[in-house]
């Protein structure tokens, strides 16, 4: 009923009308009935949620007075509405009143009380979390009824769950539900729960729930969340397209559509979902860093650093597009401006962990390994249940080759976050590390036991047969996680590999594409693509390919990657000199194996000594015979075993073939 005047158009009416949806307001006020109190709360709640909207205040005074409650001074309760209103929206500029209405005193009182639960769910102290939530619950109980004790519940249990502590998650939506088994919404938020929680029969059970008691859009997209969680990708895009169809104004369904198109590598078709939301949505910040994220995956990094800085300059209090940007930054290889973005970001959000955790992984890729565990470190401190804080101090002490406090990390990690299979993969790798393939292989099999659905630890399991050199069971692996995700591009071009490692040239060769590549996993796929002619003994085209590898590829680390692969196509040549402008800098295991090999052939033996110590304890299981025959020949000038090139030009090519794949 309200005029098209107070919006800009009739698309950013419905807009407001469907975001008043979501945030429940329509709700909030229908339960008000003639409670006075209650209405005041409900608009000032609505107020809050829907801050962020164009002529919020104008809209929401305006519809209020139609439902307000019958008997009231008409002007008077609009001088007091209005008057809370912009003690909401802007505290300077406006006159408060001398005492404050009620309402206000109690909405101010319920927020305080909620912000600092929330910082106490961030930092881990679940347990004084719990007690002032029973404290808030018991305040609102008396002050309002069950629905705003629920809704506080929800709210809080969305900051466990950004946390990642679904164990609490759980609790709170459970106790939500307790207090008002009719509440559609508390009902999907247990279900949301157990979702997290890989318990899919639950989640199922309670999303249906949640439909029966009016959340028919939350339900809809449950159920396709659940298609994904258990790999069923095309049903759940399939069920997404309904659900959109059926709820246009949902921005979730949107959101989880171009998520799924995403999975299936169908990253032009998921730009495009992304874009035609922005349009519907235009006020959502998240719609715009999606986009800048697969505008990133297609390769397009300036393009992707343009839509962060202007969703910056349009959200300017969201820390995810400030994070964007400095990923990209590091994506480009400007570590510099990305450890200053991240400053940034660390500085307008100081209790924002996502922005310290990658402030400590651009240290890390600058090779500050010090400094990358001390703000690991930190960020441990600070935010105990965060476990990518765990993650990536983890990942630092494995590179720096300190494998036994890694392991002992993950094993933490494992014991601390249960439902978490990042630190179960990180022990396997570390396991993998350590030379130790078959105790790797068991516990990627835990993994996939425990965590059926997530194609990681399916991964990393081909990844050790094919360590092992048990190609036919790799391929047999990989066979697998394609038919569970026949669009998986990666797991495709990796299995071109093995192939190409088995001499099974054409096979490999109908499995990658000839187009010029795109995207990070294009460009793995042209790396695949060289390796081929140059086992094939096509010298030139190989050379030309990883030439233009090293020119054109927009990633830095697959930069790396095309410069091994030139070395050893010089080396097959003799051409050491020429190897020896390809080197790149890096200290990885096999760049200094590689560099054995031509400071061995230009003569330079104290050089190519110095290189051989720094794999002598750190060598990764498949490439010890080849830094030992390399050893044998320019370093320790024994005859044992001494090999034919062929077999060394051949085990470098697997060698860079398997690191790039």
């Amino acid at each position: 009923a309200l005029t098209t005047d107070l919006f800009k158009d009739e698309k950013s009416k419905k807009a407001f009308e469907w975001k008043a949806i979501e945030v429940g307001a329509f709700r909030r006020f229908a339960e008000t009935s003639e409670d006075l109190h209650r209405f005041n709360s409900a608009l000032l709640e609505s107020l809050e949620a829907l801050r962020t909207l164009p002529n919020h205040r104008a809209i929401l005074t305006e519809w209020a007075k139609a439902v307000r409650p019958v008997g009231e001074p008409a002007e008077a309760k609009l001088f007091e509405l209005e008057a809370e209103a912009s003690a909401l929206e802007d505290r300077e500029g406006f006159r408060e009143l001398e005492k404050a209405p009620r309402s206000y005193d109690t909405f101010e009182n319920v927020k305080k009380q909620k912000a600092a639960i929330e910082a106490l769910i961030k930092k881990g102290e679940i347990e004084r979390a719990r007690r002032f939530t029973e404290q808030l619950i018991s305040f609102q109980m008396n002050a309002g009824g069950a629905g705003f004790a629920v809704k506080s519940l929800c709210d809080l249990a969305q900051k466990a769950k950004e946390a990642l502590d679904h164990s609490f998650q759980l609790e709170l939506t459970q106790r939500a539900v307790e207090l008002l088994s009719s509440d559609g919404w508390a009902c999907g938020q247990l279900a949301d729960a157990y979702f997290c929680l890989n318990q899919y029969d639950k989640a199922q059970e309670y999303f249906l729930r949640a439909a029966q008691n009016g959340e028919v859009a939350y339900a809809q997209g449950g159920r396709a969340r659940i298609l994904r969680g258990q790999g069923h990708i095309e049903k759940a895009l399939d069920a997404y397209e309904k659900a959109v169809a059926d709820f246009p104004g949902d921005i979730h369904l949107w959101i989880g559509r171009a998520e799924v198109l995403r999975d299936m590598w169908r990253l032009q078709d998921a730009l495009a979902a992304y874009e035609e939301a922005i349009r519907l949505f235009p006020t959502e910040h998240i719609l715009r860093c999606s986009r800048a994220a697969v505008t990133r995956e297609l390769g397009r990094l300036g393009e992707a650093l343009a839509i962060y800085e202007e969703t910056i300059e349009g959200f300017p209090d969201d820390v995810v597009p400030y994070c964007g940007r400095a990923e990209v930054l590091k994506d480009m290889g400007q570590l510099d401006r990305a450890l200053k973005a991240y400053e940034e970001a660390m500085e307008k959000f100081p209790d924002e962990p996502v922005a310290r955790n990658g402030w400590a992984g651009v240290l890390a890729a600058k090779g500050l390994y010090d400094k990358a565990l001390a703000a690991y470190d930190e960020g441990i401190t600070k935010y105990r249940r965060n476990p990518y804080a765990w993650c990536g101090r983890a990942e630092v002490l494995r590179e720096r080759g300190q494998l036994v406090e890694a392991l002992k990390c993950y094993e933490k990690m494992i014991e601390e976050f249960p439902q978490f299979v990042i630190p179960v993969c990180g022990k396997a790798a570390v396991l993998e590390r350590q030379g130790r393939l078959e105790e790797a292989l068991q516990t990627y099999d835990k993994a996939i036991a425990k965590f059926p659905y997530d194609i990681v630890p399916w991964s990393g399991r081909a990844e050790i047969l094919k360590e092992l050199g048990h190609f036919q069971e790799a391929l047999e692996a990989y066979r697998r996680i394609i038919e569970r995700n026949p669009q998986n591009k990666r797991v495709r071009y990796t299995t071109a590999a093995v192939l190409s490692i088995m001499g099974r040239y054409d096979d490999a060769e109908s499995l990658l594409p000839t187009g010029q590549p795109q995207t990070y996993t294009d460009w793995i796929a042209f790396h695949i693509r060289g390796r081929i002619p140059l086992r094939r003994g096509s010298l030139i085209s190989a050379v030309n390919i990883f030439t233009a590898g090293v020119d054109d590829v927009p990633w830095p680390e697959q930069r790396r990657y095309f410069q091994s692969a030139l070395v050893v196509a010089n080396l097959k040549q003799q051409r050491f000199q020429e190897a020896a402008r390809s080197l790149g800098e890096d200290q990885e295991p096999l760049t200094n194996i590689l560099r054995i090999h031509v400071l061995g052939g230009l003569g330079q033996d104290a050089d190519a000594q110095q290189a051989y110590l720094r794999v002598q304890d750190q060598c990764p299981f498949s490439l010890v015979p080849l830094r030992d025959e390399l050893a044998r020949r320019y370093v320790l000038s024994s005859s044992d075993s001494l090999k034919p090139d062929d077999w060394i030009f051949d085990e470098e090519c697997r060698a860079v073939l398997l690191l790039a794949a």
